[in-house]
């Protein structure tokens, strides 16, 4: 199947939404169990906003068109908005109570004394990486992912981004996480009306580090066979 990355359009966020809707796990799902997919709820007006102000690509069949998966990077203003970058400077600066659990919305630090001090203007965080079913288990996923990171280092020196860990573990990017250098700094933990408490285990990858994976024998395949294909900038 032949395609293509781009970046979204105001007119693709239905279509957007729609791979959201398809990649949500329902909230019956047993507690500590492992799955793939969106434990919260995100709307149509959500993915407006995150085309018109952050960093959305698209994933989709170069034929017919059909939108096969996205990628969102929100920048630092709606880090800022949301209060994604006040958690992350929590963990960042490891002033939160220490322990197994905290309250939610706090953080459970993890050593992570050389990341003090980030420029705000410099931080980008991943919101969202979703590939409908059909296509998920192929190569596709990776090179979504892969595509996304290297436009985001074109612009910022450093990324954040969070996995469900707790009551439901969303396995999907972890083989990626690791593959790319990430590297875990904290936990948080929120209260959510309809879902109750969700623990997100919090990742970081500076620019630098991604860089050096670059060097690798597996990333740079991958980045050879992505700009061949035509799918990187």
């Amino acid at each position: 199947m032949s395609i293509r990355i781009r970046e979204a359009l105001p007119a693709d966020a239905a279509s957007v939404f729609e791979v959201a809707v398809a990649v949500r796990m329902p909230p019956s799902m047993d507690s500590g169990r492992a799955g793939r997919g969106f434990l919260v709820d995100v709307s149509l007006e959500h993915y407006r906003h995150f085309i018109d102000n952050d960093h959305v690509l698209l994933l989709e069949e170069g034929n017919a068109g059909r939108t096969l998966g996205f990628s969102v990077i929100l920048g630092p203003e709606t880090m800022a908005e949301t209060g994604i970058r006040r958690q992350a400077e929590r963990i960042v600066r490891s002033d939160a109570p220490k322990g197994d659990t905290a309250p939610a919305g706090s953080a459970i630090p993890v050593s992570a004394e050389s990341l003090d001090g980030l420029d705000p203007r410099a931080c980008a965080y991943w919101e969202q990486l979703a590939v409908l079913p059909d296509c998920a288990g192929g190569p596709y996923p990776v090179y979504l992912a892969f595509a996304s990171l290297e436009r985001a280092f074109c612009r910022y020196e450093h990324l954040f981004g969070a996995v469900a860990s707790y009551p439901v573990g969303n396995l999907a990017p972890l083989r990626l996480l690791e593959c790319a250098g990430w590297r875990k700094v904290g936990s948080i933990e929120t209260d959510y009306p309809a879902h109750g408490s969700i623990r997100y285990d919090v990742y970081h990858l500076s620019r630098s580090q991604f860089e050096g994976r670059l060097q690798e024998p597996l990333l740079a395949g991958l980045r050879k066979r992505l700009r061949a294909r035509g799918l990187l900038p």
